[in-house]
């Protein structure tokens, strides 16, 4: 777990790297580096009747914002300042090794994703280039207005 932990700690400070460069690049073109706030995409959706759907394996690309913590991670789940990087390396040596984490949770808006729980996991998840991964899903769908 050691070497794992060192490991954890080099690729932080890389994806921590590139994510202020992407943070630089994204403000000299007028852009946001932040992912999509969810409460924002829900509301703009009208977006308000839930329905768990179970766990899954979800194609990490399809996910795109965050509840909550949508600020402390670039638009392609690099970890900004904020985050932790004993934790971000932590959880980095448990995905590495054969302990595993259990499933993120997401919320489902249309054909994208977004973070109710497992922020790290999935920037760790990213960061290492795995493609999908596990998680329980809650699909939200947009109210149907009343008609009268």
């Amino acid at each position: 777990m050691e070497h794992e932990l060192i490991m954890g700690v080099q690729h932080y400070e890389s994806a921590s790297s590139r994510a202020f460069w992407q943070q630089v690049f994204a403000r000299l073109r007028g852009q946001s580096a932040h992912l999509l706030n969810y409460e924002d995409a829900r509301a703009a959706l009208n977006a308000w009747s839930e329905v768990e759907i179970g766990l899954m394996d979800i194609p990490i690309e399809q996910i795109v914002g965050s509840v909550g913590r949508h600020k402390d991670f670039t638009h392609t789940f690099l970890p900004k300042s904020a985050i932790s990087r004993d934790r971000w390396s932590r959880i980095f040596a448990t995905m590495v090794g054969d302990l595993g984490l259990p499933p993120v949770e997401l919320y489902r808006l249309g054909e994208v994703y977004f973070v109710r729980d497992g922020n790290h996991r999935v920037s760790v998840a990213r960061a290492i280039g795995c493609k999908t991964i596990q998680a329980y899903v809650t699909a939200v769908r947009p109210v149907s207005p009343n008609v009268t």
